[in-house]
């Protein structure tokens, strides 16, 4: 395997989402109890470009590499994980729009507060043709960043016409559908994730898109052999960024925190010393496996020489895996850290129930770690996509 060369972040960037970082610190209790981002972090992160990472560099986005977009989204959950969780998710959607007319998306950027985009690639929407468009109704959830969104991406299965039994990216302004609000939960809180309800509304065809093919003359960031690894490489970077923070908040709390067990200070206990040691080594190992095999699989993909199918098994088992292996030693930490670790003020129980929460997300399903041994193990993927 190769090792992850910093030469391939964009290091400027990366500073960037760390002084956005060091704003949102300030405000991670507002983002947990109104469910939404304060408008000064919102500000800061969209002059960062951190919500539109991916967009093509044609209509003057950043379209940064998937490694430069790890670290960036990973310096916001170190803070904030709702806030690096919009980010990923705009990110990720902005790389769909390069399957557009770039005189439309060259167009949406000119909306007040550039491209937010929040949705569902879920195709939970039935869309006709007409008139030069397409006509559409369904409700999407989880669409996370909803209320700070200047642009909605929404998945449809195309019922009749020539694009019948496809399914189309439908892109619509906020304007054109309804948010309801459900998002009551234990983590995550933040990024506000409410149901989205499209009922009769119309969109013209130059702002929908199948996706996935083949771009002539596009960056190696929109292969298609690397898109699964574009898109869920940030997603691993919230839970790794999430972890870190969560090493952070346990070592400033551990030099003076006492139990009602032992007025012994939690740093100075065996068994604590022990605990943190080991979620340091298990989220570390984490993030250098990801690290390394998403830069692995990139240059598979590049030199165009050998079949990259295993790089790319290796990168996605990571990003699967990297779910597991933060929450593991979440749960290490929680339980080193006894009752006094409960409250709200420490910075601990916030991270530990934004992990589960993120666990539960579609790139981490038993099913893709299961395909990735069959891989390694020299056999075809039961899913497509690999």
């Amino acid at each position: 395997m190769v090792r992850y060369d910093p030469a391939f972040a964009d290091l400027h960037l990366i500073a960037s989402a760390r002084r956005v970082a060091g704003i949102a610190v300030k405000q991670v209790d507002e983002i947990e109890r109104e469910q939404r981002i304060p408008e000064m972090v919102l500000k800061a992160a969209t002059e960062a470009g951190l919500f539109r990472l991916y967009l093509p560099a044609s209509v003057g986005g950043p379209e940064v590499d998937p490694f430069t977009t790890y670290r960036a989204i990973e310096e916001l959950a170190r803070v904030d994980g709702s806030l690096a969780w919009i980010a990923m998710l705009s990110t990720t959607l902005t790389y769909l729009t390069s399957w557009l007319p770039p005189e439309v998306v060259a167009a949406m950027r000119t909306v007040d507060g550039d491209v937010r985009i929040a949705g569902s690639s879920r195709p939970l929407g039935t869309a006709r043709t007409e008139g030069g468009g397409f006509r559409f109704d369904g409700r999407w959830d989880y669409a996370s960043g909803i209320e700070h969104a200047t642009w909605v991406m929404v998945m449809c299965n195309v019922v009749d016409g020539e694009h019948a039994g496809t399914m189309r990216a439908m892109f619509v302004k906020p304007a054109d559908i309804e948010i309801v609000r459900v998002w009551d939960v234990m983590g995550l809180r933040g990024t506000g994730s409410h149901d989205i309800v499209a009922s009769d509304t119309w969109v013209t065809a130059d702002h929908t898109c199948t996706f996935g093919g083949p771009l002539p003359g596009a960056s190696l960031l929109y292969h298609p052999r690397l898109m699964r690894i574009a898109a869920q490489a940030p997603t691993a970077a919230v839970n790794v960024g999430i972890a870190l923070g969560l090493l952070d908040a346990f070592a400033g709390f551990a030099k003076g925190a006492t139990t009602t067990s032992s007025p012994t200070v939690l740093r100075e206990r065996r068994a604590v010393q022990a605990a943190f040691a080991e979620a340091t080594a298990i989220v570390e190992s984490t993030r250098a496996f990801v690290m390394d095999s998403v830069v692995e699989s990139w240059i598979s993909v590049a030199d165009g020489l050998h079949d990259p199918t295993e790089a790319i098994a290796r990168a996605r088992l990571s990003i699967a895996q990297a779910a597991r292996d933060t929450l593991r030693a979440a749960d290490l930490l929680f339980t080193a850290a006894g009752t006094a670790g409960v409250f709200r003020s420490i910075g601990i129980e916030r991270r530990v129930r934004d992990l589960h929460v993120a666990r539960l997300f579609k790139s981490y399903d038993d099913a893709v770690v299961e395909d990735a041994g069959r891989v390694l193990l020299g056999l075809s993927p039961r899913s497509e996509g690999w």
